[in-house]
This record gives C-alpha cells, sequence and structure tokens, in this order.
C-alpha cells in the first residue's frame, strides 16, 4: 500500500483537506512504519524459510512488530489531530436493527 492509498483509506479527499505542509510530516511516520513492517516481514521469512543455521529471529520479529505498531499508532494519532484541527468530522455509519 502506498502513502496515498493509505491516506484516500483514511481520509477520502485528503490532498484537498488537508494542508500541504503537514502530508511530508505523516509521509516520513508513514514510511517508517512500512520500513519496520518490511524489517518483520524480511525477518519473518527468513526464520521460516532460509533458517538452516537455527537463528532465532524471535527477539527481531519482535523489536520490528514493536516499531511498526508504535508509527502507526503515531500516525493515526496525527491524522486523528489534523481532522479534528479542521473540523473533519466522520459520519456515523447507520445501522439498522430488525426487531
Amino acid at each position: 500500500m502506498t502513502f496515498e492509498e493509505y491516506m484516500e483509506s483514511k481520509v477520502p479527499g485528503y490532498k484537498s483537506l488537508f494542508p500541504e505542509e503537514v502530508l511530508p510530516i505523516l509521509k516520513k511516520d508513514f514510511d517508517l512504519k512500512e520500513s519496520y513492517r518490511l524489517a518483520r516481514e524480511k525477518a519473518m521469512d527468513m526464520a521460516l524459510n532460509h533458517n538452516t543455521s537455527g537463528i532465532d529471529y524471535t527477539t527481531t520479529i519482535q523489536k520490528n512488530m514493536d516499531n511498526e505498531n508504535r508509527y502507526s499508532m503515531i500516525l493515526e494519532s496525527k491524522i486523528e489531530q489534523i481532522k479534528q484541527q479542521l473540523g473533519i468530522v466522520e459520519e456515523e455509519k447507520e445501522t439498522t436493527s430488525h426487531k
């Protein structure tokens, strides 16, 4: 998933809604999150498919997962703060119950 796809999934039309100066900041956090995701996936691949020497990748996988989650939360928090500052409110999805 690209930064643009990610942002569009979070805030449809974000390019016209968000100030241009915040986009590089959000992209940096997205790129960090993605780099940790890729590192985690590579470590998992090494552990599962290429581990002929019996190396334990558990710590590497866990550290990358923790950092990926941390940057994901940071990114989500920044997006929510910007939405609040701009007064962007998500419409509640109405659910119908049948009684």
